[in-house]
């Protein structure tokens, strides 16, 4: 997959939208570690959202 740097990070070309964030802190999370971070650049993208609900991956939008 193509990818390039944005604001010192890695950035998939193809990807719906990006978050360029500042580490602040990394917090224990079971067998994993949850990572908080500080937002300095987003682009939302305009493709419709990925999400993740009850173990499943989707592009759900909202009621109108």
């Amino acid at each position: 997959m193509p990818w390039e740097l944005d604001a010192g990070a890695p950035r998939l070309r193809s990807a719906g939208g990006w978050l360029g964030c500042t580490v602040t802190s990394l917090v224990p999370g079971g067998d994993h570690v949850i990572v908080l971070g500080q937002v300095r650049r987003a682009d939302p993208g305009t493709g419709a959202p990925l999400t993740y609900h009850a173990r499943t991956f989707g592009t759900h939008v909202a009621a109108g």
